[in-house]
């Protein structure tokens, strides 16, 4: 029913850097079994993917559900959405590369602005999203910029927000 919460993690990433503006498609993992609410049976496994995009909203962003992927059966249309991260970080020259980007998936945007403060970042060192030929809007000899950083497991849980049939 609307209003179901859904845990979710990424699988390959701890926390993923985007630029304020920026729009990134992902998709994202259930963490956790999703019951009935009497919890007799299992309605969404563990281990489905639900496909989906970042989008920048109101100072920060937020995960959009499009479409629910489980193991058996056939995708699903979601619509769910998590609570709006606004959670961001001054980066600037100088700053610990390797505490910012280790674990992170980086938006083709912000890979792009990041790039230009820190020199070539390794592209093994990070996970970029998007395809690198999509980064817009880098500012050359930029020093330092803000990004948005969101840890899929503490901040993208997911509210069904309208009733999902699933036979």
């Amino acid at each position: 029913p609307a209003g179901t919460l859904i845990s979710v993690e990424h699988d390959k990433a701890e926390k993923i850097i985007v630029a304020p503006d920026e729009t990134l498609p992902l998709t994202l993992k259930v963490s956790r079994d999703v019951m009935t609410p009497l919890g007799g049976m299992t309605l969404i496994p563990k281990g489905s993917r639900i496909i989906g995009e970042l989008r920048p909203i109101d100072g920060g962003s937020q995960f959009v559900a499009r479409e629910l992927v489980r193991s058996v059966g056939q995708p699903l249309e979601i619509d769910a959405t998590s609570d709006v991260v606004t959670t961001t970080e001054e980066i600037r020259r100088g700053s610990d590369k390797n505490s910012i980007l280790e674990g992170a998936l980086i938006g083709a945007a912000a890979a792009s602005i990041l790039s230009e403060i820190f020199g070539d970042i390794d592209l093994l060192e990070v996970l970029i999203g998007g395809g690198v030929g999509a980064a817009t809007g880098a500012i050359l000899n930029r020093k330092e910029t803000t990004v948005v950083v969101i840890e899929p497991d503490r901040d993208l849980t997911l509210t069904v927000n309208s009733d999902l049939i699933i036979q």
